[in-house]
């Protein structure tokens, strides 16, 4: 397992001594982000979810007395304001009813995006970067079709990019052009930890808001958890974990070739090999499952092969 981390930490970083790769790096294409829009209406379809801002926007949270609009009538529950018992209703079914209102709230939105060079990689369908930013793009659609702000903070191993939350269709596209342009895996080697990323959102994020961070969370230790502990006081923070089939389950045995788009190693896979590879996996999501089920975070697990649509269905409810 160590020989494997070790060769895989030289690839990324530019010092393997392995086979120079004379293609030219993939790059996601710009309407494939655009078309996304398309889905995020979908999603902002369905019924309306519960949010933590007392502020105006495009949000709809239910509340036991006044607000600004009529949402639906149940039976009367001890507790509820005799102000808002609906008679007629009550008159016609021999039963105590109360009127529920609700009230436009907004949720600032803040993303954080991993761009990270382990991020560029993917056996399957695509690469784990190109899942994350158009998880992004769907996420920031759906919020502009709400009236949200949008914010993005983007990093990787070379420079950090930040948008503070804005509204409208001129943010979203100007969060996508920022992706765009940084979707190649940078050539530098600056320590760039996870830690470090969710400071800089504790820093930034304001109480309320709803902070979405979107990576692998390959260096996920002890001081990037309680960083997530501290942000999930103020805000709610939802983690989409964004894994390639290959990282959950390694071939048993068999050389393997491995290009990080500008060299090639090849790597010996072995079924000792395979099961550390998959018990190292398996910790990781367990650590982010725990804080999910503690309530800590929420949780979305996406891997490279599955439909995002379905995997975001839950975030809009």
């Amino acid at each position: 397992m160590w020989e494997l981390k070790t060769e895989l930490k030289k690839l990324f970083s530019g010092t393997a001594a392995s086979t120079p790769s004379t293609k030219k790096p993939l790059r996601l294409a710009r309407e494939t982000l655009l078309a996304l829009r398309h889905q995020a209406k979908l999603l902002a379809s369905q019924k309306p979810r519960q949010v933590r801002a007392a502020q105006s926007g495009g949000y709809l949270s239910r509340f036991r007395g006044r607000g600004t609009e009529f949402d639906e009538v149940r039976p009367y529950q001890p507790g509820d304001d005799t102000r808002d018992i609906d008679w007629r209703v009550s008159a016609r079914s021999g039963r105590t009813y109360t009127k529920l209102f609700r009230e436009e709230r907004e949720c600032p939105l803040l993303i954080s995006l991993d761009l990270r060079r382990p991020m560029h990689f993917g056996s399957r369908v695509t690469f784990k970067s190109f899942q994350a930013m158009q998880a992004v793009a769907l996420l920031a659609w759906l919020g502009e079709h709400r009236g949200d702000r949008i914010g993005l903070s983007l990093f990787n191993e070379s420079q950090h990019h930040e948008l503070r939350p804005k509204r409208g269709q001129k943010a979203v596209l100007h969060l996508i052009n920022l992706m765009l342009e940084n979707q190649v895996a940078s050539s530098e080697s600056k320590e760039c930890s996870l830690e470090k990323q969710l400071l800089r959102l504790q820093t930034i994020s304001k109480a309320g808001s709803r902070l979405y961070i979107v990576s692998d969370f390959h260096d996920l230790d002890t001081a990037a958890i309680q960083r997530l502990r501290s942000l999930a006081r103020h805000s709610e923070v939802v983690c989409l974990f964004i894994y390639d089939p290959l990282e959950s389950q390694l071939p048993s045995r068999g050389h393997y070739t491995v290009s990080n788009g500008q060299q090639r190693l090849t790597l010996n896979s072995n079924a000792k090999l395979a099961t550390a590879f998959h018990q190292q996996f398996e910790q990781r999501q367990q650590t982010l499952q725990e804080l999910a089920q503690s309530r800590v975070i929420k949780l979305v697990s996406i891997a490279t092969d599955e439909i995002l649509f379905d995997k975001l269905r839950g975030l809009a409810q």
